[in-house]
C-alpha cells in the first residue's frame, strides 16, 4: 500500500475514483490500490472519504488488517462515521487472525454497527475481550458472542434496549 497501516492511521483522500457503493457497476477492488502485504489484503478508499470499503477474495468477506495482525482500527472523518461494505451492501464480514478478536471503534465509542450472515448474528470482540458495546438495526435485535462465551457486554441507545447473554 506504500506504507504499513498502524493502529489509528488514515487513509489519503482519494480523487476521482470510482464508489465500489455504486450498485449495477463492478467495484474495481484489486485495481484500485497495490496489494499489500499479505498479499489477500487489499484496501482501498472511496469517495465520499467518510466511506472505506477493504475487500479480499471471495468478495463476501472483509479482512482489514492493521500491526499487529489481530487489532483493526479503521478511521474516516468524521471519526464516527464507518462504513465498510462488501457486496451486496448490506453483508458487512470484518475478520482478523486470529478470527475471534475483532476491534471496530468509533466515536463515540459505545456506537458500533456491524453485520455478518445471517443478519441477527454479529460476533465481535474488542480489548478487553469481556467488554462488547454493538448496535444494529432494529436496535431492539442484537446478537452479540465473545470468546469466551460467559462474556457478553451489550449496550445500545436508547438505554432502555441493552439485552446482556451471560
Amino acid at each position: 500500500m506504500g506504507s504499513e497501516l498502524s493502529l489509528g492511521f488514515s487513509l489519503p483522500q482519494q480523487h476521482n475514483r470510482p464508489s465500489p457503493h455504486t450498485r449495477g457497476a463492478p467495484a474495481p477492488r484489486a485495481s484500485l490500490f497495490p496489494l499489500s502485504e499479505p498479499a489477500e489484503h487489499i484496501c482501498v478508499a472511496a469517495e465520499p472519504a467518510e466511506h472505506i470499503c477493504v475487500a479480499v477474495e471471495p468478495a463476501k468477506h472483509i479482512c482489514v488488517a492493521a500491526e499487529p495482525a489481530e487489532h483493526i482500527c479503521v478511521a474516516v472523518e468524521p471519526a464516527e462515521h464507518i462504513c465498510v461494505a462488501v457486496e451486496p451492501a448490506e453483508h458487512i464480514r470484518v475478520a482478523v487472525e486470529p478470527a475471534e478478536h475483532i476491534s471496530v471503534a468509533v466515536e463515540p465509542a459505545e456506537l458500533i454497527c456491524v453485520a455478518v450472515e445471517p443478519a441477527e448474528h454479529i460476533c465481535v470482540a474488542v480489548e478487553p475481550a469481556e467488554l462488547i458495546c454493538v448496535a444494529v438495526e432494529p436496535a431492539e435485535h442484537i446478537r452479540v458472542a465473545v470468546e469466551p462465551a460467559e462474556h457478553i457486554r451489550v449496550a445500545v441507545e436508547p438505554a432502555e434496549h441493552t439485552h446482556v447473554w451471560l
